[in-house]
């Protein structure tokens, strides 16, 4: 495998200084990635991770040619570009020197960090898809949209040094333990009460059992931030099992509008499977982590962040996003814990059904809580408590919710599950701290500083 190498004293072309790529571009992106994965029906865990890495693509290219550092030595087994041999210079110059970048003996003076970032960001995303002729069309668009602000040399040089980036970070990709993990055995159910069960309507199989297993990127393991074994099953009615279940049991016939509508707008589930008749049809919604990475672009907006700044806050958001479902499902599978819809069947009441569908994983912890407290966290440190409104989900029939902060926001993510009736509160109130701790250690590892003027 090559290695990149910048080259010292290489001039940018006027045109550089006559177009600044608008982080626009790096929205359209993003929403293009969310959009296929929706379609392809990724998970929750894959979907973070595919963030993460087409983030970490797009990071790595843009340092290559500006000012800033790679993330090299800055997360878990990654050496950055260096880790590769350059066999023609014989060694690697460290990223953040230079206008220019050498890939064996390609010279690329002409590329332009922007327009390399974000066809890094496509080459990383089609590699990563199912459906890749989506992505091929969306990179066409931005083709369209750009090109003519660029030299033909600027574009084909942009071009060629991003598919190198993306080849240079195959060994960290695939060296992360994804891969393996396709080959196990399916999850074994346990018919024990109190332990997780596939429910209705699909009946589906549990979804990515073995994910504590893929390398995280600034965790030192999944169990980081084990949280406290969940309160065990009990069918007596004096135990405080028994008073978890029924106050979600309570919830789901007594909620309120405003409470349904919480529920609905943080639902995020990709798997919302729609029953009609003797027919089931599957309905498009986005992850979690597309929740936040929508949010983290409208937030990014409102700070009027330049092209890098933006860049940096989605690189960060993705790879939060990747550890904190390595760390939530590490426990969901360590519990196996029962969800309040099987129990509730049993034991109280065989005809309640909560108001959201109940996804095809174990209860404990709240992926949801974890997930949104993680990134609260992260993008708190790096922009701050602003308020903004939260218009991710109308494209979606749902209107959009105003917030004072990100923490704000994720304390009403955590509570919605309970509102949906899909989860207990041990699991949503251990779940936020869970994502606190791993929010706060992202933060702290990765040394964040704020990116917003006056934070």
């Amino acid at each position: 495998m090559v290695g990149l190498m910048l080259l010292a004293g290489c001039q940018g072309s006027p045109a550089e200084e006559s177009f600044s790529l608008p982080p626009a571009a790096l929205d359209q992106a993003m929403q293009d990635l969310t959009l296929v994965m929706v379609d392809d029906i990724f998970s929750p865990p894959l979907a973070g991770r595919t963030y993460a890495y087409a983030g970490l693509a797009a990071w790595e290219a843009y340092a290559l040619l500006s000012p800033q550092e790679s993330l090299k030595d800055r997360i878990q087994g990654y050496g950055g570009m260096d880790d590769f041999e350059n066999a023609q210079s014989g060694s690697g110059a460290g990223a953040g020197s230079g206008a220019g970048s050498q890939v064996g003996s390609e010279v690329f003076s002409e590329a332009d960090a922007a327009l390399t970032a974000v066809l890094a960001y496509y080459g990383m995303v089609r590699e990563l898809v199912f459906s890749e002729d989506q992505v091929v069309d969306a990179e066409e668009a931005f083709r369209t949209k750009y090109q003519t602000h660029y030299t033909s040399e600027q574009w084909d040089q942009s071009t060629a040094l991003a598919r190198q980036v993306v080849q240079a970070l195959h060994p960290f990709r695939d060296s992360d333990g994804y891969a393996a993990t396709r080959s196990l055995p399916r999850y074994p159910l346990h018919h024990q009460e109190g332990y997780w069960r596939p429910t209705a309507p699909g009946y589906m199989d549990a979804i990515e059992p073995n994910w504590s297993r893929l390398r995280p990127f600034s965790l030192d393991s999944a169990a980081q931030f084990k949280p406290a074994p969940p309160v065990p099953y009990s069918a007596d009615p004096s135990s405080r099992f028994y008073a978890d279940m029924l106050e979600v049991y309570e919830i789901g016939k007594t909620y309120t509008d405003e409470q349904a509508l919480i529920a609905s707008f943080w639902d995020c589930n990709p798997f919302f499977l729609a029953v009609q008749g003797h027919f089931n049809y599957s309905s498009k919604k986005i992850s979690p982590g597309a929740h936040w990475m929508g949010i983290a672009a409208t937030a990014c907006r409102n700070a009027g962040l330049d092209f890098e700044h933006t860049l940096w806050v989605q690189t960060i958001l993705g790879l939060t996003l990747h550890d904190a479902f390595i760390s939530c499902w590490d426990e969901k599978y360590r519990s196996e814990y029962i969800r309040p819809e099987t129990v509730i069947n049993a034991l109280l009441d065989p005809e309640w059904k909560p108001l959201l569908q109940t996804p095809p994983f174990p209860e404990y912890t709240s992926g949801h809580s974890v997930v949104s407290n993680a990134s609260a966290t992260v993008l708190t440190r790096m922009l701050g408590a602003q308020p903004f409104t939260d218009s991710v989900e109308v494209p979606y029939g749902l209107p959009a919710r105003h917030f004072a902060s990100f923490e704000q926001a994720a304390a009403e993510a955590t509570i919605s599950r309970m509102y949906g009736g899909i989860h207990f509160r041990p699991a949503v109130e251990v779940g936020a701290t869970q994502g606190q701790q791993v929010g706060q250690w992202i933060a702290d590892y990765l040394k964040l500083q704020p990116v917003v003027t006056g934070q």
